[in-house]
């Protein structure tokens, strides 16, 4: 690493790199000329909080280098309890002008409990943002250390002790994010406690015991983003409560009971990012009530991939788990969503129609059934019906023969069938989707 030194500073070159040690990180800072200026500024320029404070742990000499910052980030320590905490926290304050310069702080999952929340509450009094995924040891209790906090951001995610008392503890916070993901404790009485807050962003993703009931606390909230992923309960009726919200992004993920009737109730909605996955009960009906949503994002993708993946398979999140066991199917699921949230998409009319052949074949086959799969390829275009069953014709063993061979053998093999089917939707969506490089990509070069 190059540095250049500030003005007026006479410096060779400054080296800063880790080592490792058995019992914690340090960070070695090796100064190869001798300078008169005290170089607490350049060396808070470069490291994080926690390579200042362990700096000034190991040597007396250094206990003057001071964190200039407004972010902690612990998320990097390993086994942090409340003692080693206070010493960490301790060491940083020791070098901040005042304490209301520190705005956030990070925590990385620990074992910390209700008591550094009482610390850190009193110690840096100035804290708007708090991240405390996964210290899965803070209770009802902790929070009511929070109350006196000018808080707008607050991650409880896997806050698995947190319940619903522990929510009547933020109702005079000024919050505008509030994460209560996997905060499994949480019912319908803890969003009671939510009605009256500021909030912009409330993620309730595998919050498994909110009902619809839940959802009828929100009504007033200013809410942009809502996150509802995995919250099983909630059915048609529970989106009925959202009509009159901002929303712009909405995430129904694995909401299963939802229906075509429920995606009703958003057409009057701003969004711009709606995630369907493995809503299985949605049809494309319901998809019709979002023709004139804002859309920039219809998440539909794992959907696909259960669809477009051949026996056998099972369980809700089969889509999500399976999703780069074929690269090829992830990529042809991809472009299937895609043309769902088109509408002037000229495959639009024959892809719902082979998604459904594909639905139908998961099942066990009937002759009323292979009528259905006969009807809906010969309501196709011309060119996409010969496609299938020239596919069909191509895949088949000897012997075989005649014009119109794929057609009359159509249900010989349903595997046949379903390995033709999707033959054609890579052949037109791959073309009309090709790979490209993402532009704009930023890469970070780390050097150690």
């Amino acid at each position: 690493m190059t540095v250049k030194a500030p003005e007026g500073l006479k410096i060779a070159s400054l080296e800063l790199g880790r080592t490792e040690a058995p019992s914690s990180n340090i960070v070695k800072l090796k100064i190869k000329t001798l300078f008169e200026k005290n170089i607490s500024q350049l060396v808070a320029t470069f490291l994080e909080p926690k390579g200042i404070a362990v700096m000034r742990e190991t040597c007396k000499d250094w206990r003057h280098l001071d964190f200039r910052g407004e972010n902690i980030d612990l998320s990097k320590f390993e086994n942090l309890s409340d003692d080693n905490l206070k010493k960490i926290i301790d060491e940083i304050m020791r070098g901040v002008p005042t304490k209301n310069l520190i705005k956030s702080i990070t925590l990385p999952p620990c074992t910390i409990t209700d008591a550094s929340l009482e610390y850190l509450a009193k110690k840096i009094p100035s804290l708007t943002s708090f991240n405390l995924t996964r210290c899965e040891r803070i209770t009802d209790a902790g929070l009511a250390h929070l109350v006196t906090l000018p808080l707008n951001n607050l991650n409880l995610s896997f806050c698995v002790q947190i319940t619903d008392a522990g929510l009547g503890h933020l109702v005079t916070l000024p919050l505008n994010n509030l994460n209560l993901s996997f905060c499994v404790q949480i019912t319908d009485a803890g969003l009671a406690h939510l009605v009256a807050l500021p909030l912009n962003n409330l993620n309730l993703s595998f919050c498994v015991q909110i009902t619809d009931a839940g959802l009828a606390h929100l009504v007033t909230l200013p809410l942009n983003h809502l996150n509802l992923e995995w919250c099983l309960q909630i059915t048609d009726a529970g989106l009925a409560h959202l009509v009159t919200l901002p929303l712009n992004h909405l995430n129904l993920a694995w909401c299963w009971q939802i229906t075509d009737a429920g995606l009703a109730h958003l057409v009057t909605l701003p969004l711009n990012h709606l995630n369907l996955t493995f809503c299985r009960r949605i049809t494309n009906a319901g998809l019709a009530h979002l023709t004139n949503l804002p859309l920039t994002l219809l998440d539909l993708t794992d959907y696909y991939i259960y669809v477009l993946a051949t026996t056998p398979k099972g369980g809700d999140r089969w889509g999500e788990l399976h999703r780069f066991d074929d690269l090829d199917r992830l990529r042809l699921a991809h472009a299937i969503a895609i043309e769902d949230t088109q509408e002037t998409s000229s495959f639009k009319s024959w892809i719902d129609k082979t998604i459904n052949i594909l639905r139908i074949l998961d099942e066990t086959t009937s002759p009323e059934q292979e009528q259905t799969i006969d009807a809906l390829i010969g309501a196709m275009p011309d060119d996409i019906r010969n496609a299938i069953d020239y596919q069909i014709y191509t895949l088949a063993p000897e012997p075989k023969g005649g014009d119109k061979w794929g057609q009359l053998h159509r249900h010989d093999d349903p595997s046949r069938l379903r390995l033709a089917v999707i033959e054609v939707l890579k052949g037109n969506l791959f073309s009309a989707h090709p790979i490209k490089p993402k532009e704009g990509l930023k890469i970070d070069i780390i050097n150690d």
